[in-house]
Formats: C-alpha cells, structure tokens, sequence
C-alpha cells in the first residue's frame, strides 16, 4: 500500500471528565487536510472492545465499496477496519463501554458487535440528542462540555452489570460466572449481550491492549519485543506478532514505529493530541 505523502491528519484524544471515564474513555476528533490531486487517505482502524458513536460533520468516510453515515453507532470489532478518505474530513467519535448501549439507547451490544447502524434507523432521542452535541463538539472542542453534561444526566441512573471482570481476567470464564453466581453458559451469553464480544475475545483484545500500552506506548525504542511478549504471557514473540496483526493490521515493529513518532492508536496512547503524517501505512 503506497503512502499519501502530502496528507495531513490531526487526530486529538480528549479524556472524559473523572467521574464519567468508567463509562466513557475519551472523545477522538480527526481531521484530514489532503492536498488537492492526492489520491484517498487509507487508515486501519484497530479491532477493540468498546462502542462508539460517531459523527461525521464534513466529507466522506468509506469502507469498502460502502460509503459510511454521517452518524452511526458501532459495537466492538475483533479484527481490524480499513478505511478511506478521498478529501477534506473532520468527525468526532464518542468512545463508549458497550454495556451502556442498553440502557440508553435500547440496543443490546450483541446487535453492534462486528457492524455499524446509522442513527437514522434508530429513534432513541437522546442517541439523537448526542449526535447533535458532538456535531457541535467536533466544529469546536471547547464545546465539549454540554456533551459531557448530557451523557453525565444519561449515566445517572446506568447500572453497570454484574459481570466479575476481575474473576475474568485472573481466573476466566469459569471463574467469573461462579463469581456472578450463574453457568457458564449463562455467564457467557450474558457476558456478550452487554459487551458485544465473548469473553474469550474480550480477554484477546484487552490483554493485548494493556501489554502494548505498558510496554511499546511508553517507551516505544526502549523494550525488547521478546521481552515483552513474554511479560504479556505470550508463548512468543511469534505469537504477539500474529495476535498484533491480527488486532491492529501491523506488525508489532511498524506499530513501534508510529508510536514513536507519536502516531500510535488512541487505545495505546490515550488523551494525545498528535499530528499524524503520511498516515497511510505501507505493507511490513
């Protein structure tokens, strides 16, 4: 895959206040500048675990030969999503945890999970409601506030389910669903209306998430890929290579490489404002 050389993207990470973080990570802002004549912008987008509502405010995203909504939700995605750009583009996404899918907009996370819905499709007032603050946010974000007070008003009375997290990630599934005090089976179809993916997938994607953020994103030059696949609990290196692959559509040393130059994806290097260069990425 060739580079766009004279694209310009801004892609700026705004952390949500203290008390909504449980529920909402952050905000991603992006804005593609191209140079006129240069051919689309192509970006993978990295597989992770979360939902995230997002507004397009000027231009055109397209995936495949599908051009994507102007507003649309989307679940967690288990593998990666390559998009293009063909001009100007500025969008916001809210990045959320996909239990809350059900409480305020009536949608379970399983329905998301691998796909988007435009918002049209969906009625729910406040999805709508939010679509128009971020619409307001993206234009400026130091209109982010009255975003964060609606969806503060909205979590008020959002219950976070009862899913033993902690019993997941130290002791699995099984050990998690005697810890909620259900089956397995159970536990698991539970576990995936609130959170879109099965917790073997979960699991996947966090611990890959959490070993590369507090190994490459934090010193990207500084640590040994062997040394951290084997911190992470990899069986190898071999083995972290194929699961970044398959998670982020890099290979563990291109990825290295945008993080040092402060390129790196939203999920590794939170609340990060960058400027992204040539953000195509060429085969490894």
């Amino acid at each position: 895959m060739a580079i766009d050389a004279a694209r310009r993207e801004r892609v700026a990470v705004h952390g949500a206040p203290a008390d909504l973080r449980r529920q909402c990570p952050c905000v991603v802002v992006r804005e593609v500048s191209p140079a006129a004549g240069e051919p689309p912008l192509h970006t993978i987008i990295q597989a992770n675990p979360y939902a995230c509502l997002n507004v397009i405010t000027d231009g055109e995203v397209w995936a495949g030969a599908e051009r994507l909504p102007q507003r649309f939700l989307t679940g967690p995605w288990s593998a990666p999503l390559e998009t293009r750009v063909p001009g100007h583009v500025r969008s916001l996404s809210l990045v959320l945890q996909p239990w809350l899918l059900a409480p305020l907009f009536a949608i379970t996370a399983d329905r998301l999970a691998e796909r988007l819905v435009d918002v049209r499709s969906l009625p729910h007032p406040l999805l709508h409601a939010l679509c128009d603050a971020a619409a307001a946010a993206c234009a400026s974000p130091q209109a982010l506030s009255p975003l964060w007070q609606l969806l503060r008003e909205a979590c008020a009375e959002a219950s976070e389910p009862a899913l033993a997290l902690a019993d997941l990630r130290t002791g699995g599934a099984e050990a998690a669903a005697k810890a909620a005090g259900c089956s397995s089976r159970q536990y698991r179809r539970r576990y995936q209306q609130h959170m879109g993916l099965g917790p073997a997938a979960w699991l996947r994607l966090t611990r890959w998430e959490e070993a590369l953020k507090a190994g490459l994103a934090q010193a990207p030059g500084a640590v040994r890929l062997g040394e951290l696949a084997a911190a992470a609990g990899y069986a190898d290196q071999a083995h972290m290579t194929r699961e970044t692959r398959a998670i982020s559509g890099r290979s563990p040393a291109r990825l290295r490489q945008e993080l040092d130059r402060g390129q790196g994806y939203w999920t590794l290097q939170p609340e990060l404002v960058r400027i992204v260069q040539d953000s195509a990425m060429p085969e490894d």
